[in-house]
């Protein structure tokens, strides 16, 4: 028989064998553990995808895995932001170095509009219903958004232009989408707690970069795979039919806008307008111009240069059908031009055909309009949507 002691020395070293192996076991453990862990908070910060747009300018997002975070780009000011947001479900969640950015939980309950053009991208990303206030009723001709403002269910804060402070804050919204301008200062509605949005969906220069501004307000509601196939589908439809016009060689001569107290605003060469114009196959003007907006040139010079245009282009606001008639009313010299005398005068009337409420998401469908006044072979059976030659 082994003697006592002998029995307590090998009962000693099976223990330190068996604290050896469990302080191993943590050890290794454990650091897989704090890996894991580093690793998820880790994950949770990465950019799991970037959405850049292909043609707007004015916005970009990362997508984390816990929140998204939002940058608005301002057009007068390189590396200057109009706005920064992270949008989020769990404020929990958010990284302690982002805690002094705008952050709006998603998706948002309520939202006020104090645009025309904010209205179609919320139809059809089927928000409608999430705006509880706009701007001006007499800017309004949506049809629902009419209805609920006739019925006291819709607030307009801004009738006039003059926003209604205290209307706005009773309203509660998550957001309020606003049209930026240069040197806009919307400090003191932040300072009043209230969330602003620019949305410089007019100032993009590319006809398909202002469709892409559904995106930025899908990221709101969780609803950007019906932006993107939305999107998709009118890129694919405005690029096929650019293609359709871009082998043409005889291209009508294309005047634009219509004078303003003797000065003729034109649209830059580098507009939007001007560039739907190129890619109908139309010959404008002023195509060479710098420009990207509009310019202004004296009503002499515009007559000496484009009285033999073959077609000309005029966006008004009229109630009643407009006619040359009408236009000849407002100047009696625009009744020399050759478009008006061959009823070459290719008119939208915003006022009937919901132009500013919706022509910005269908570029496709202003090309189309385009293509058919310049080139009607082009398309025989389609039928315009927003511009069509005056009938008399």
């Amino acid at each position: 028989m082994r003697s006592a002691k002998a029995h307590f020395e090998m009962k000693a070293r099976v223990m330190k064998k068996m604290l050896l192996f469990v302080l191993i076991s943590t050890l290794v453990f454990g650091c897989v553990d704090q890996k894991k862990d580093v690793a998820g908070r880790k994950s949770a910060n990465q950019i799991n995808s970037k959405y850049s747009p292909q043609d707007a300018k004015w916005f970009d997002i990362q997508i984390f895995a816990d929140y998204k975070h939002l940058k608005i780009f301002s057009p007068w000011g390189e590396h200057k932001l109009l706005g920064e947001y992270i949008l989020f479900r769990d404020v929990k969640k958010i990284p302690d170095s982002l805690s002094t950015i705008p952050a709006v939980q998603i998706p948002v309950q309520r939202m006020v509009c104090l645009s025309a053009s904010h209205f179609e991208p919320a139809e059809q990303l089927g928000v409608l219903q999430n705006i509880v206030g706009v701007g001006d009723a007499k800017y309004v001709q949506n049809n629902e958004l009419s209805k609920r403002i006739t019925n006291g269910d819709l607030q307009c804060i801004a009738p006039g232009g003059h926003i209604d402070e205290e209307l706005l804050l009773d309203l509660k919204s998550d957001i309020v989408l606003v049209s930026p301008f240069e040197n806009s200062n919307f400090r003191k509605f932040t300072e009043m707690g209230i969330t602003i949005v620019p949305f410089p969906d007019y100032l993009e220069l590319k006809p398909l970069g202002r469709t892409e501004y559904m995106m930025l307000m899908a990221y709101f509601f969780d609803k950007e795979e019906k932006a993107l196939q939305f999107i998709s589908e009118i890129r694919n439809d405005y690029e096929s039919n650019k293609k359709l016009a871009s082998t043409l060689v005889d291209k009508p001569k294309i005047l634009s806008g219509k004078p303003f107290k003797d000065l003729w605003y034109l649209p830059g060469g580098k507009s939007y307008i001007a560039q739907i114009i190129e890619d109908a196959g139309g010959d404008y003007y002023w195509k060479n111009n710098d420009q990207t907006g509009a310019f202004p040139l004296d009503f002499e010079v515009v007559y000496d240069r484009a009285i033999d245009a073959d077609i000309w282009r005029l966006t008004v606001s009229y109630s009643g059908e407009y006619t040359k008639s009408v236009l000849e009313g407002e100047d009696e010299r625009f009744a020399d031009f050759e478009a008006f005398k061959k009823n070459k005068l290719l008119v939208s009337n915003s006022y009937e055909n919901l132009y500013y409420e919706r022509a910005g998401m269908y570029p496709n469908l202003v090309l189309k309009d385009f293509i058919k006044a310049f080139h009607p072979d082009l398309l025989p059976n389609y039928v315009p949507h927003f511009y069509s030659f005056v009938k008399k």
